[in-house]
């Protein structure tokens, strides 16, 4: 049975404790159930404190420019908790940052270390969250200096002498101490069985929360070890904290390929809008060419966002690149700039004619002028309908994107033999997807690494490895 605890807090310059440093620490010793010690001090970082920190903690340069450094207190960090399980509220932070500080220092630091997070994880399961605050509040401690380091020690040590009165205090605690290095790193709510049955696989995996919402979504070339990664790291801030209590379980999807997981990727941070995911939540649809004849029968164009329900002749990921490409169309092919609503309406465009456009003033006639125009575009949008392989799951099945208009279409996975029969097939067999800017940035350097292998009616077949 342990009997002996510090109960330790830190306030830093950062998350990182291998790029930033100490400011504050607080410890509070615990013996037999009763608080026997404190100790507290500011510490000089010999570095500057970001705004934002002094923000939070109160603490400002000033402050800390005349205070000891780890290293001269260090022998007083030591002797406090030696021999004593060293307790925090995410313990990995404040542990981390002792150890890095005694590192540098030239100084050997290990000791048991026990989180009271996961420690009232256990012992009160049924808490909506488990934050300093929400703790404080569910068992009515007052803490007077919060992101204080002595403050929240001390917050943090009344909280955990009402867990030592609890009945199954130290099973718990024995039991977390004596967890395997695997089971350490792992969320305590976290199932190790999920996390065995992980594959070592290209493809998507989902965190969900208690309720099994999705909070997290991202791609890897290595499911399992991506996961891991999350979970331990080489930082341990609080907000990685707070992410790994809302994990309860993972869900995951086999790609085959980085390009397939790509996509599912973006598709699904669109569907699921994970609260975690700070990339790719924005909707950007890609700008499409619009085809159309005036009432003199000439044909025009325009640029504008290609939704899911408009089939524009072809898609690109910006506007800018959409109009780029019209102008070259238009100077290449003689086509007046007015028409392809690249001049406003008041401007006549002068590249065709020294005088005037005969096309403005509408003086020539529009078939020929049409045939130009349907040379220049729509032989090049047939030209953008392509299918992409690459190696499916399994090594009798392909992974397919089809690209019509320059818009993927839809993605999925086939058979070889598939590819034998007409394009309808091939459709039936794969899924629709909604294309954006995001979706159409991701394409174009598989595109430009693809060759073309064959033809199958009307549409390239492209082959990336």
């Amino acid at each position: 049975m342990y009997t002996s605890f510090a109960i330790v807090d830190v306030e830093t310059t950062g998350g990182s404790a291998q790029y930033n440093k100490i400011i504050e620490i607080g410890i509070v010793v615990v013996e037999h159930g009763v608080v026997t010690n404190t100790f507290h001090t500011l510490l000089n970082p010999h570095r500057k404190i970001p705004p934002f920190i002094t923000s939070l903690t109160g603490i400002s340069q000033d402050m800390v420019d005349s205070a000891p450094t780890f290293a001269e207190v260090s022998t007083q960090i030591l002797e406090l908790t030696a021999e004593k399980v060293f307790v925090a509220h995410s313990v990995s932070f404040d542990y981390n940052f002792i150890k890095h500080e005694c590192e540098a220092a030239g100084i050997a630091f290990e000791r048991k270390k026990l989180c009271s997070i996961k420690l009232t994880r256990k012992l009160v399961p049924d808490l909506r969250k488990y934050g300093l605050a929400s703790l404080c509040k569910h068992f009515g401690v007052i803490n007077m200096h919060a992101h204080s380091a002595l403050g929240d020690a001390e917050a943090t040590a009344q909280i955990f002498l009402q867990l030592m009165s609890l009945q199954q205090f130290d099973e718990a605690v024995h039991t977390l101490l004596k967890r395997t290095n695997k089971q350490k790193y792992l969320p305590e709510q976290f199932s190790e069985t999920d996390y065995e049955n992980l594959p070592e696989a290209t493809g998507v995996y989902y965190f969900h929360d208690r309720h099994g919402k999705i909070i997290y979504t991202g791609k890897a070339i290595n499911i399992k070890e991506r996961v891991k990664d999350h979970i331990t790291g080489s930082t341990h801030t609080r907000e990685k904290t707070l992410f790994q209590e809302r994990i309860h379980n993972i869900s995951y999807v086999i790609t085959g390929n980085e390009l397939m997981a790509l996509l599912c990727e973006n598709e699904s941070i669109k569907k699921y809008y994970p609260k975690y995911n700070k990339i790719g939540k924005q909707f950007r649809l890609p700008y499409g060419i619009f085809i159309y004849q005036d009432q003199n029968s000439y044909y025009r164009l325009s640029v504008a966002e290609a939704g899911k329900y408009t089939t524009p002749l072809t898609s690109f990921k910006t506007k800018s690149s959409a109009l780029t490409y019209v102008v070259q169309k238009a100077m290449a092919y003689e086509l007046c700039l007015k028409l392809c609503n690249i001049l406003a309406k008041n401007e006549v465009c002068s590249h065709l004619s020294e005088i005037a456009c005969p096309y403005c003033h509408m003086q020539q006639d529009s078939k020929e002028y049409n045939k130009r125009f349907e040379k220049a575009f729509f032989e090049e949008a047939e030209r953008s309908n392509y299918i992409i392989q690459s190696q499916g799951r399994s090594t009798n099945e392909k992974a397919i994107v089809l690209i019509e208009n320059g818009k993927i279409s839809g993605y999925g996975y086939i058979n070889y033999n598939v590819l034998e029969h007409d394009i309808e097939t091939l459709k039936s067999n794969i899924s629709s997807y909604y294309d954006t800017a995001d979706s159409q940035a991701i394409l174009e350097p598989y595109l430009k690494k693809s060759i073309e292998i064959d033809k199958i009616q009307g549409y390239k077949l492209l082959e990336w490895k």
